[in-house]
């Protein structure tokens, strides 16, 4: 094909239930493409293309591909973008197109990481009752900016902590075994594995014993740190 002059469309055809075409160039079938790449690139029957619109065409097309590849992996659940960008890495995506991709799907709003964060947080807090340590730590992993992680965790506070926490431990409380003092040890690091600070884990501890014992022993807590 001569650069300069390029080959001719001689037919573009629809594939059967699939926003794509077949693109056949001087009588032979040369590629596939999305329908956005058609319309981009106006692919229609007679028209013109030379080499270097080909590679533009057959990049706008790998890109559709990831952006549709992305689409498919955040639309099982919210994602974060640092995971969408390591899905796509794992497809053998370039970087360059999995960041137009990314990009692509934060214009049309289907990754924020910020709405995500405060989303996850909610979640894990109030249904899983994760401790604010846990989701913080979860987050990181996620990829989430430390900017979008304090905003989440802002939304709950010493008092909600404590109360998430009290329910768990009232639970804990009664399917451990020991005296009084195991019993506070053995829920205090329970809590802390789920996460829960220091604080508002003995407090929660101190509530549960008490409420079960009609008596609770501040010192006991002294063998608690």
């Amino acid at each position: 094909m001569n650069d300069h002059a390029g080959s001719v469309i001689t037919a573009v055809e629809k594939q059967s239930n699939k926003p794509r075409y077949h693109i056949y160039l001087d009588g032979e079938y040369r590629l596939s493409v999305h329908e956005d790449v058609l319309v981009k690139h106006r692919l229609m029957k007679g028209s013109r293309v030379n080499e270097r619109q080909l590679t533009r065409i057959l990049r706008d097309e790998e890109l559709q591909k990831a952006i549709h590849a992305a689409l498919r992996y955040a639309g099982r659940r919210a994602r974060s973008i640092y995971e969408v960008k390591q899905k796509l890495s794992s497809l053998s995506y370039e970087e360059e197109l999995a960041e137009e991709a990314v990009a692509c799907l934060q214009r049309q709003g289907v990754l924020n990481d910020e709405k995500y964060a405060i989303e996850l947080a909610e979640y894990r807090f109030f249904s899983q009752k994760k401790g604010k340590k846990w989701i913080e730590q979860e987050l990181k992993h996620k990829g989430i900016a430390a900017e979008y992680i304090q905003r989440a965790l802002n939304k709950f506070d010493q008092e909600d902590e404590t109360e998430q926490a009290l329910a768990l431990a009232e639970k804990k409380w009664n399917s451990v075994k020991g005296d009084d003092l195991d019993k506070k040890r053995k829920t205090y690091s329970f809590l802390l594995r789920r996460g829960f600070s220091p604080d508002s884990a003995r407090q929660a501890v101190q509530k549960a014993a008490s409420s079960a014992s009609g008596n609770a022993d501040e010192e006991d807590f002294y063998h608690l740190q």
